[in-house]
């Protein structure tokens, strides 16, 4: 493997902390390639849209609900069913619909008729 060194300005490292919302020293050295190689091109680390695109790219989790990066254009509505898998593998003390951030009424539509 090539080592390279990439020098990040610091205006730079602020906003992709801040889109991320995680210190990039606490990446591993994988997921920090990944975001770097990945963001070349990009401008505003902190759109919502860039910042979820870059964390799944490194495998980083989001905190918000699957509902809310689906409302902000973040993912597609595919998306779910890796949310639905996290929650059965996982160990959460909300319901389905509520770690979705759906409301009783949205998730018995998306049941019924896979629209949100």
């Amino acid at each position: 493997m090539k080592r390279v060194e990439v020098v990040v300005e610091s205006y730079n490292v602020d906003a992709l902390e801040t889109g991320l919302g995680v210190k990039l020293s606490a990446l591993s050295q994988e997921q920090l390639s990944k975001i770097l190689s990945h963001a070349l091109g990009y401008v505003d680390y902190t759109d919502e849209r860039i910042a979820n695109e870059l964390k799944e790219v490194a495998g980083i989790k989001s905190e918000q609900t699957f509902y809310s990066l689906y409302k902000s254009g973040g993912i597609h509505l595919e998306k779910i069913d890796d949310y639905i898998e996290e929650w059965h593998n996982g160990d959460s003390d909300k319901e389905l619909h509520e770690f979705l951030g759906l409301t009783w009424e949205q998730y018995s539509i998306y049941v019924k008729d896979g629209v949100l």
